[in-house]
């Protein structure tokens, strides 16, 4: 292996070396309390090090939540390769990202957290943003079988297919964040998580079905 390659290598390995630490501080103080003090003390590394691979704490929270809509992706692509009509698909989708949440609740802090930020004041490569949000996201998966509804005519073609699952995927969000960030709620109102987003979906479904 040549030098070029070796330090490629090194700075790809730290690289992934900070995102690992960031994970851990994000995940265990929270996005918001963390500091890039933290994570640096975390990686074993000096704060000027951190900055000549991410230029700010939103640039490492974007990092965090690509892994976490890498795996979720990952995990969605093995679902629907079961097959079965477009709302089989969707409900199928819905459970995968409710077990999602369960099995890995930092990982679906950090998704609920990029979604919510104000992409316009950040510093970051917005042609970098939209290529997560739409190609590297579970949304294009959503889409994808929006569409295959559309032609199955399953699901209504008034509205575009691009409206309905961007839809879709904010009001399953709302129910993760309501089921994540206010579980206090459901006991004070007897409420079940899987009743609730049972239920959510037949609403839904009857607003897209055609």
């Amino acid at each position: 292996m040549g030098i070029a390659e070796r330090k490629e290598r090194e700075r790809s390995q730290r690289y992934e070396a900070i995102i690992d630490a960031a994970e851990k501080v994000f995940f265990t103080r929270g996005f918001n309390i963390a500091t890039m003090d933290d994570i640096a003390k975390e990686s074993e590394l000096g704060k000027g090090t951190l900055y000549l691979y991410f230029e700010s704490k939103e640039d490492l929270h974007i990092a965090v939540a690509h892994r976490a809509l890498d795996k979720l992706t990952s995990m969605s692509d093995i679902v629907l390769e079961k097959g079965g009509d477009a709302l089989d698909k969707l409900t199928n989708l819905a459970y995968l990202f409710a077990s999602f949440g369960r099995k890995y609740p930092g990982y679906m802090y950090s998704i609920l957290y990029f979604e919510d930020i104000e992409f316009d004041k950040l510093s970051v490569d917005k042609e970098k943003l939209k290529d997560i949000l739409l190609n590297k996201s579970v949304i294009k998966s959503v889409m994808s079988i929006v569409e295959q509804g559309i032609k199955e005519g399953h699901i209504r073609d008034d509205i575009p297919s691009a409206v309905i699952a961007h839809t879709l995927w904010l009001q399953v969000l709302g129910i993760f964040q309501l089921t994540l960030f206010h579980k206090s709620l459901f006991s004070l109102l007897d409420m079940d998580k899987e009743s609730l987003l049972a239920h959510h979906l037949k609403l839904v479904f009857n607003g897209i079905r055609k």
